[in-house]
């Protein structure tokens, strides 16, 4: 790691570096902090998939505060818990932050981690994308992140999926969606929704003046009277433009009830319902369609190819 270090050091010029994958421990760490210190050239670090730590994150935090120019910061896979949050939280509240995305996800923050960076977010006013997702915090955690989350102007790309997020914490979502208008897409798959909390958030946000225009809800156990609740949302919610919902367990009936929405809802331009077996395909069918008329509509290209397979935008975005 030493050579490593030295390279940034002497040579300015880069822009990106990737060290995923390196087995980077958290004495390596002190090296590159020290010389990311003295770069002012990087925008983009990969640290992802290594053994960091959280001794490692103490490090590399020292050197990111006297950093003026790095804005994308990707640590996921690296054994961080809740020590590890509470630093990069508080460079995240600190006013040298310039940091606009961060991947912090599959690692072990708990509810504490969560917590530490909900404390943060009403100071940060850099950060756009924020990944969570796979960290082993639930409603507790999600309580205190939401809190902090409805005072943050800056964020536009949250994802929380894979983690147990329900029941309890949806209260504290909704809470936040009503009052913040700056959050675009959020990711909660596999979080354990359910039909409760998804009539829930369709009741009292989607169906309201909220800010979101793409969710994803794939992977939840979402049957027909969740999907139904969101369909009635959608005969009123006119800024979403792009949900997720296969692989479910919603059936006909649910599937009819979105069916009929969107013959209403012409903002719609991506909704993936496949992998919910219980759908009959007329109706799988028809919501595909009514998807391509609206993206006709807008001088988008269908999203099926002639076969009738979905077919995938080249741009589509992905959360981070």
């Amino acid at each position: 790691m030493p050579h490593l270090a030295s390279l940034i050091r002497n040579t300015p010029r880069f822009v990106t570096v990737d060290f995923s994958n390196n087995h980077i421990s958290s004495n390596g760490l002190r090296d590159l902090a020290v010389s990311l210190a003295r770069n002012p050239c990087i925008q983009q670090l990969a640290l992802a998939h290594n053994q960091i730590g959280d001794d490692g994150v103490v490090a590399l935090v020292q050197g990111l505060v006297q950093n003026q120019t790095l804005t994308t910061l990707n640590l996921s896979l690296n054994n961080l818990g809740p020590t590890a949050a509470s630093h990069l939280a508080s460079f995240l509240a600190h006013a040298s932050c310039k940091l606009t995305t961060l991947n912090v996800a599959n690692n072990v923050i708990g509810d504490e981690g969560a917590a530490r960076f909900g404390q943060a977010l009403p100071h940060n006013h850099s950060l756009v994308s924020l990944n969570l997702s796979s960290n082993r915090y639930g409603a507790a955690g999600v309580a205190h992140f939401m809190n902090g989350l409805r005072l943050n102007a800056s964020i536009r790309v949250l994802n929380l999926s894979k983690n147990r997020l329900f029941p309890g914490g949806m209260d504290y979502i909704v809470y936040c969606l009503q009052v913040n208008s700056t959050l675009q897409e959020l990711s909660l798959s596999e979080t354990g929704m359910g039909d409760d909390a998804l009539s829930k958030l369709a009741d009292s946000a989607l169906r309201a003046t909220c800010s979101l225009t793409k969710l994803d809800l794939c992977n939840n156990q979402i049957r027909n009277n969740g999907a139904s609740r969101l369909a009635h949302a959608l005969h009123h919610n006119r800024t979403l433009v792009d949900i997720d919902l296969h692989f479910n367990m919603i059936g006909s009936h649910g599937g009819a009830a979105i069916k009929r929405a969107l013959e209403s809802n012409h903002e719609i331009i991506r909704l993936d319902i496949q992998l919910n077996d219980e759908i009959d395909e007329d109706i799988v069918s028809a919501i595909e369609d009514l998807v391509d008329e609206n993206r006709t509509a807008k001088g988008l290209g269908a999203m099926r190819d002639d076969d009738g397979g979905e077919e995938e935008d080249e741009e589509e975005d992905e959360y981070p």
